[in-house]
């Protein structure tokens, strides 16, 4: 039951086919019903807003936020968006001390976001796993890869290869020699063309992923407990 449970986690948190654009269409249209549910409910595994795809876009629903309390934009675009909406009050040269814990939340979650994405090559070279179930040291288990400066990557059992990134593109070319004698958790014959990272929280720290494989990895820092 347990490995069943992970599993179900695991595909909450992979929302590769499912692809909802409910939040985004909220966010132009200034639908501020669906956004305040949206936000009341955000958990552990809410992902919509993972899923907003550039950083102009995240930058206006971070800013609906405020606007939702009535911030006086200083923005012309920020203005002229808002204006739009007849909720919008924009009186305020501070909301800070209003927001809730939720939206307190989301903005740290988009901003981190933001700040990362475009990815550059230094956000990617390190340590990233990706999560199985049934792993030998508990439920959840980790398959570690590595990403070298010089463009190497190496990974589950003796997997080796070079990794590229080429403006949003990444790909992986695996080396001739590298361990095949298995099937990979992982899929290197994948291309994506769109590489973002993304931010997660648990218990007051952010933890990165990014989609590496058209699957999402995470920094090695986060804990297992996130699963459970």
């Amino acid at each position: 039951m347990k490995i069943k449970a992970v599993f179900c986690l695991l595909m909450a948190i992979f929302p590769m086919i499912l692809y909802s654009q409910e939040l985004y269409k909220a966010v132009y249209n200034g639908d501020i019903d669906y956004i305040k549910r949206y936000i009341e409910n955000l958990g552990r595994y809410s992902s919509d807003h993972q899923e907003i795809s550039s950083n102009s876009d995240l930058r206006l629903l971070r800013n609906t936020i405020y606007a939702m309390h009535g911030y006086k934009f200083k923005s012309k675009d920020l203005q002229e968006h808002f204006q739009k909406f007849i909720w919008y009050n924009g009186t305020k040269e501070t909301v800070d001390n209003e927001l809730s814990e939720n939206e307190k939340k989301l903005i740290r979650i988009i901003s981190a976001m933001e700040a990362v994405n475009p990815p550059s090559q230094k956000n990617i070279v390190g340590e990233w796993v990706y999560p199985v179930s049934g792993g030998v040291d508990g439920p959840v288990g980790f398959v570690r890869y590595f990403f070298y400066t010089d463009g190497r990557v190496e990974g589950f059992n003796n997997r080796r290869g070079r990794w590229y990134l080429e403006g949003n593109t990444f790909r992986t070319v695996p080396d001739s020699d590298s361990s095949v004698s298995y099937t990979s958790p992982l899929d290197w014959s994948e291309v994506v063309k769109y590489l973002r990272i993304w931010v997660v929280e648990y218990d007051g720290k952010l933890y990165k992923a990014c989609n590496f494989f058209n699957t999402y990895m995470y920094e090695p820092t986060i804990p297992k407990n996130y699963w459970e």
